[in-house]
């Protein structure tokens, strides 16, 4: 059995997150067009690094950004890596990093 996987190697719009996730999407139908079966995006994709002035853009895991990629990834049959995610802690007023791996076969 062969398995292909993809990098998606993009520009990042530094804290546009909308932004970013159009163009990940775009990536996603590109890879699903070129047969992959994994395709990993980089890490803090969705927004580009964080400073402590910018905490409000720090994201509570689940959200609409891991709904759309699980959507995604069950729309195109196709394991997707998100990278990671600047995660908003609930308890503690700190950012940490979040791995976050959304299968779907």
């Amino acid at each position: 059995m062969e398995i292909k996987i993809c990098a998606a190697q993009m520009k990042i719009a530094h804290l546009e997150p909308e932004t970013n996730l159009e163009k990940a999407i775009q990536f996603a139908h590109e890879a699903h067009k070129q047969e992959c079966n994994i395709l990993a995006y980089p890490e803090i994709f969705l927004t580009g690094p964080l400073t402590p002035n910018y905490q409000n853009l720090a994201m509570e895991i689940p959200n609409k950004y891991t709904e759309k990629f699980s959507e995604l990834a069950e729309e195109l049959n196709m394991h997707i890596v998100m990278g990671t995610i600047n995660e908003k802690q609930k308890t503690i007023r700190q950012l940490t990093d979040r791995f976050l791996l959304t299968v779907f076969s």
